[in-house]
């Protein structure tokens, strides 16, 4: 997504890393691989880290935020979703609970 992509490519640069040194994984199992493997590192959330058995830290002053849309054949069934359902989705997708 270019709202996390390009300002994480704009890090790299400014830090001096190569092009290759930030890529995107073909997924996260393939990522979560690398990185229990090598020394790769995931951008994740703590939940997401904690799930894969990965040490999380911050990315410095970064703070992605990973989102959600949802779409449907039928315009009423993405409404049904993000309303009477829209909670419950949420929980699976791992949202937290509002305070």
């Amino acid at each position: 997504m270019p709202h996390v992509r390009d300002p994480l490519t704009r890090l790299r640069d400014a830090v001096g890393l190569q092009p290759t040194q930030v890529a995107v994984a073909a997924s996260v199992v393939d990522a979560a691989a690398e990185a229990l493997a090598g020394s790769d590192l995931v951008l994740c959330s703590p939940v997401e880290a904690d799930e894969l058995g990965l040490h999380w830290r911050p990315l410095g002053e970064s703070r992605p935020v990973r989102g959600y849309q949802v779409t449907a054949g039928l315009r009423e069934d993405a409404e049904r979703l993000r309303g009477a359902l829209g909670a419950a989705v949420g929980r699976c997708l791992g949202v937290p609970e509002a305070a």
